[in-house]
């Protein structure tokens, strides 16, 4: 059984399990000077030891400090090893450290179905977990964890999707597919969480390397040692970026697929009555944004783009093979941290201002508005209902205040609690999702509204996306500010929450200002 540990570091603590490796005084396994295959030969044969103790295959890890690394490098550098994924977010109340996970490679998946699947994936991963073996220094969000995401929606997904497998592999030729069409998620699951075979987590400017693999009792250490050598030498290189030809000219401009708003402000129009009726306290209505691409955009160039425009959301990309979904979101479902959960409610959203004079106006009335209040506190009291059950003590702010981002602001309320005996992470986002920000109130009649009038499979988009560690930290946020790239075209999402008095032309409009973020980071992609 692996037993979590404090450690005196920012963030969330880490676990080993009994009977690691010593580290030397740099923190590294082993004697300085060895080789990385010889390191890594002598950590497999120590874990093969230990399998042989227990008498069943170890998840083995090895964890070793890095120079600093740039993460996006790192991103494109993982791209044969099929899956990968980037994570970047602020860390902590005030979001005062900044976390990088980049990781790449399949080692333990973990995947679940319908409602039950976040109880099917914790019960899973706390399996996985016992299995764990870790050498090297203690370091949150080191080692073997998590990473991936849930579907909005599985009742609504149009039968089997695989998942990633061996066969998924960058340089494949998926046929391109319009926003609307049902296979768009194809190899998207209900649920897929990744122990990844190479990890690289930052904290601030602070980096490690964590390789996991699969060890069993008399295993042949030498070869396995010379492979993940050659992954982790082709993952690092020689911290430059890869050689590559310059960016083909643009075959052609980047286009936004045309077509017809009136079906979907209709859709608006039904689920504003809806509430008026009293069906629904509040519905979200999304709508996707085909869109075109030049031969010169690649992941790594849309995601440069968001990071530079938007540095406070959390940055993320998960790539399986056939399709990358990639975004820069606001908002979090939870973080958890030595058994604290931050949380909060982001809803009510308006444009920024073109001089300071007009922004501070623009938010003065989106504070003032009491359609957007209105909307807020309902995602106000979802949270604090669904957290509640799960804590001993709860702090909700007792107003909202503007969250402020490059093309839109939002009125933010934080909530803060401590867990209570034996809930996780899991159960809270399982509790929370979908909140009233992305779905609506009463949930499952506003997924009911939902699957009748948008007529399209969210897929990902709007579901949870991040990641869990042994000791049951991490984090999850919503997938919002999304896109999906597969054969040449992007499906941009976006949605607006509807209450009683929503007008069917300002929604258009604010769902077009929700779309800006993605549409310029594809543009800037494109140049």
């Amino acid at each position: 059984m692996v037993e979590p540990q404090r450690s005196g570091q920012a963030g969330p603590p880490c676990w080993r399990g009994a009977g690691a490796l010593e580290a030397d005084a740099s923190g590294r396994p082993g004697p300085p000077g060895e080789s990385s295959v010889e390191e890594l030969a002598r950590w497999l044969a120590a874990a093969g030891d230990e399998a042989a103790r227990r008498g069943r295959p170890l998840l083995a890890s090895w964890v070793t400090p890095l120079p600093p690394q740039e993460p996006l490098v790192l991103f494109q550098r993982a791209r044969p090893l099929g899956f990968r994924f980037l994570w970047r977010e602020r860390w902590g109340p005030e979001g005062e450290t900044r976390l990088t996970l980049v990781g790449g490679g399949v080692v333990q998946r973990v995947d679940g179905e319908g409602d039950g699947r976040f109880r099917a994936v914790a019960a899973a991963w706390r399996e996985v977990a016992q299995q764990a073996w870790v050498a090297g220094p203690q370091v949150p969000a080191t080692g073997p964890l998590l990473f991936g995401g849930f579907a909005f929606d599985p009742p609504a997904v149009p039968g089997p999707r695989p998942g990633v497998d061996e066969g998924a592999r960058a340089g494949s030729a998926p046929r391109p597919l319009g926003p609307w069409d049902p296979a768009l998620w194809e190899g998207f699951p209900p649920a897929l969480m990744v122990v990844p075979q190479l990890l690289v987590t930052g904290w601030g400017e602070r980096f490690w390397l964590s390789v996991n693999t699969w060890v069993a009792p008399q295993a042949e250490i030498q070869p396995l040692a010379e492979g993940l050598a050659r992954q982790v030498d082709g993952l690092l290189g020689d911290g430059a970026a890869p050689a590559q030809a310059a960016p083909p000219a643009p075959s052609h401009e980047m286009q936004i697929l045309p077509q017809d708003p009136g079906p979907w402000m209709e859709a608006v129009a039904q689920a504003a009555r809806a509430v008026r009726e009293g069906q629904v306290a509040k519905v979200v209505l999304a709508r996707p944004q085909g869109v075109r691409l030049p031969d010169r955009v690649t992941a790594e160039r849309v995601l440069a783009a968001l990071r530079e425009e938007h540095p406070q959301a959390t940055l993320f990309a998960l790539d399986l093979g056939p399709a990358v979904f990639l975004g820069a979101t606001p908002e979090h479902i939870a973080q958890v941290s030595e058994g604290w959960v931050e949380s909060m409610a982001l809803a009510g959203s308006a444009p920024r201002g073109g001089t300071p004079e007009a922004d501070e106006r623009l938010g003065e009335e989106l504070l003032a508005s009491p359609k957007n209040r209105e909307e807020h506190q309902v995602v106000v009291e979802a949270v604090r209902a669904a957290l509640a059950p799960l804590t001993v003590h709860l702090e909700v702010a007792p107003e909202p205040r503007l969250l402020k981002l490059p093309t839109i602001q939002h009125l933010f309320t934080p909530v803060r609690g401590r867990l209570a005996p034996g809930a996780t992470l899991l159960d809270v986002v399982a509790r929370m999702h979908p909140t009233p920000a992305v779905g609506g109130s009463p949930k499952e009649a506003a997924l009911a509204l939902i699957r009748r009038l948008e007529g399209w499979d969210r897929g990902w988009y709007a579901g949870p996306i991040g990641w869990l560690d042994g000791a049951g930290n991490g984090a999850f946020a919503v997938a919002l500010r999304s896109g999906l790239l597969r054969g040449g075209q992007a499906a941009l999402f976006a949605g607006c929450g509807i209450m009683g008095a929503s007008q069917p032309e300002e929604e258009y409009r604010e769902w077009q200002v929700k779309l800006r973020p993605m549409l310029a980071a594809l543009e800037e992609a494109s140049r």
